[in-house]
């Protein structure tokens, strides 16, 4: 697995996104404030395929990159399978790097990542934040833990292509008992192997 990850540690990044805004509305983000200032607004907005492309071609024509591609959306994943179909086909034709992207529970599907690590999806990035019943209402976080681990075992399908699966969590909540921590660890010792923990 080392030898996976750091093969690629060498590697400049390029950051850019496909899409501004946001699915959810978590207490803890940003999108929790400034979605009310888009009131009567679509609040998620996605580029086109044909878009996104053109300026990764532009980038790399202009710095003969070829690194890692950083897809820094809030949720990746929210795309339609049709749209990360579209997307899977042009990036694997005319693009062919490793990126990385970021989703959630209830955006994954066996499609969506199907198409996405044959297109070069190397890095990938799920939130899940808690197993808390009582802290996942506190952040507004309406995933069972059913939904999070058919989604973890959907990502661990793909895990001979996948270099490296992070799972996203906050620690140190001040309003979280012991037994919400617990309910914390009796998920993550649920989650599939191998994974790396992102922690906040």
């Amino acid at each position: 697995t080392r030898k996976r990850i750091f093969g690629l540690s060498n590697k400049a990044v390029y950051s850019t996104m496909a899409s501004r805004g946001c699915p959810h509305k978590c207490n803890f983000c940003c999108h929790s404030l400034l979605r009310p200032m888009y009131s009567g607004q679509r609040y998620l907005r996605r580029r086109s395929e044909e878009n996104i492309i053109n300026e990764l071609l532009q980038f790399i024509d202009m710095y003969d990159f070829d690194g890692i591609i950083w897809f820094s959306d809030d949720c990746f994943t929210v795309a339609s399978n049709g749209e990360i179909e579209k997307f899977s086909k042009l990036y694997k034709d005319k693009i062919g790097l490793s990126f990385f992207c970021f989703g959630s529970p209830v955006t994954i599907s066996e499609k969506k990542m199907e198409y996405l690590t044959d297109a070069g999806l190397r890095f990938f990035e799920l939130g899940i934040q808690t197993g808390s019943r009582y802290t996942k209402k506190v952040y507004n976080r309406p995933f069972t833990d059913e939904q999070i681990l058919k989604a973890a075992k959907i990502v661990n399908k793909f895990n001979s292509k996948i270099h490296l699966t992070y799972y996203d969590f906050i620690l140190d909540n001040p309003w979280e008992t012991v037994e919400d921590e617990l309910e914390t660890l009796n998920l993550l010792v649920q989650l599939p192997k191998p994974y790396c923990l992102a922690l906040s």
